[in-house]
């Protein structure tokens, strides 16, 4: 049991071995390991990816491995400027198996406020024009491009889910069992099943998008990461999507998808199921602040997600 210095002044807490595979890392190690490996898991088009859960966990082996390879130990904080992309999902996996932690960061400004409140250990960034690249880290930064060719030996999967997954543009980080919940209360609000498929259209930088990766991964469906400046769900028989994304949805609902069900993310909060929104044939339900509250998704107290009925 150890301890790391991370925020500047306090003690990054301690990886501590607690249940096998309960990262949001673990989830697909575990569907992978103890399930069907040769079931789709992510695809993305318009970056030609298509994985199946054994290709994406080897691919998350290769990448912590990778990073253990370059230095960074758990209770590195690794920077990012990544949006909605594969390399996003794929860092925020690596990271949570490593029992490291992620600062995602929109501008310059984010990262001179965040800067001086939480030790910065490196970065993967989008480019050499990322405001990232101007900035000096005590380890080696990389572009996206670098980061996904990396490969090395993984070291032991974290496994403590109350670990620190990420510090998601603000200084208090977001536990990798504050991710999960997010997952599991969204999988059994929506009854999710193997065969489906969930197209996120969320920010993967939230606890509401990566959480709606992950809502996928605990019950063997597949996630579907569209091109977000044109939204197609293809496939896809889940949407979770904030509700300024949902006019950029119209168009493929009307052009006979399979669509079933969703969460839409209104206001500022994010844990509590207010009403419905009507997406063609389709109901979804919101997620948010409202006058009229259905329910939470989940219960933080108990681990508890409910199911739709």
């Amino acid at each position: 049991m150890f301890a790391i210095q991370g925020l500047k002044g306090f003690c990054r807490p301690a990886v501590v071995a607690a249940r096998s595979n309960s990262t949001i890392a673990g989830t697909v190690g575990y569907r992978c390991n103890y399930h069907q490996p040769d079931r789709l898991a992510l695809t993305c088009p318009h970056e030609n990816v298509e994985w199946t859960y054994g290709e994406l966990w080897g691919r998350v082996q290769k990448v912590a491995g990778g990073l253990k390879g370059l230095g960074y130990q758990p209770g590195s904080v690794i920077a990012t400027d990544l949006n909605h992309s594969v390399s996003n999902l794929l860092l925020q996996l690596a990271v949570a198996h490593n029992g490291m932690l992620l600062m995602t960061l929109k501008d310059k400004g984010k990262l001179d406020e965040l800067s001086p409140q939480v030790q910065i250990d490196g970065a993967v960034m989008t480019g050499g024009s990322s405001f990232l690249a101007q900035a000096s880290f005590p380890m080696k930064s990389l572009d996206v491009n670098d980061f996904m060719k990396l490969s090395g030996k993984a070291i032991e999967g974290a496994t403590d889910r109350n670990y620190p997954l990420a510090y998601y543009g603000s200084a208090t980080p977001t536990s990798n069992r504050e991710v999960y919940l997010y997952g599991v209360g969204t999988a059994g609000t929506l009854e999710m099943e193997p065969e489906d498929q969930v197209c996120v259209a969320a920010s993967l930088n939230h606890p509401f998008g990566i959480g709606g990766a992950v809502s996928a991964f605990v019950r063997n469906s597949a996630v579907h990461l569209p091109d977000m400046s044109k939204i197609d769900l293809k496939d896809s028989t889940i949407l979770i999507t904030d509700k300024h994304k949902l006019s950029s949805v119209h168009d493929s609902v009307k052009s006979g998808c399979k669509l079933r069900g969703g969460l839409v993310k209104v206001g500022s909060g994010s844990d509590l199921l207010t009403d419905k929104e009507q997406i063609g044939d389709v109901q979804l339900w919101t997620l948010g602040t409202g006058d009229k509250i259905f329910r939470p998704l989940f219960d933080a107290c108990v681990d508890k997600y409910y199911s739709y009925k």
